[in-house]
This record gives structure tokens, sequence and C-alpha cells, in this order.
């Protein structure tokens, strides 16, 4: 386990401007360093699922190795997916 972030403010990150989307970013990525998390370790789960484009552009550029997304399915590691890596939550496991 590790611990990944969340955006700074909790925002839909698909939702706002190109600025807030970097401040955001880059507060979460600082937040991150200052709890001591490795620099390849560096992830963001979007708030709420809500991602886009110049989103995963941004986080690309600040650091992060990968983004997970809402979207249910089992993950594929490739370059181009590791910023909309889906998941399965464990509630829907039977």
């Amino acid at each position: 386990m590790f611990i990944g972030g969340h955006g700074y403010s909790h925002k839909w990150l698909n939702a706002i401007g190109e600025e807030e989307k970097k401040f955001e970013s880059e507060k979460t990525y600082q937040f991150l360093e200052s709890l001591g998390v490795d620099k390849v370790m560096m992830t963001m789960c979007y708030p709420y699922g809500g991602y886009d484009q110049k989103l995963i552009d941004i986080i690309r550029e600040s650091g992060y190795k990968c983004g997970l997304s809402t979207d249910k399915g089992i993950a594929k590691l490739t370059s181009e997916a590791r910023f909309k890596l889906t998941r399965i939550d464990t509630n829907e496991i039977i």
C-alpha cells in the first residue's frame, strides 16, 4: 500500500480551468512530498472520477506516474493507459 494524491481541494478536476488544474496538481504533489512519498510512487486518484486530457497532460508533466479513474475494469499497465487506470471495487466482488 502507498499514499497517493486525491486533489488538493477535492474538486471535480475535469470541471475546472487549466490554471486551477495546475494549482491542484502542484499543491497535491507538494503535500505528498511533505509526507515523504517517493517520487517514483506519485499517483493521482481523480476525485469523483473526473479527469480529462488536459489534466492528464498536467499531471504527467508534474511528475505523477499514473492516474486512477473510477471506471470499472482490470487495469492495463501500458504507457498510454497509465493515466486512465481502471479498477475493480471490492464491493462489487461476489
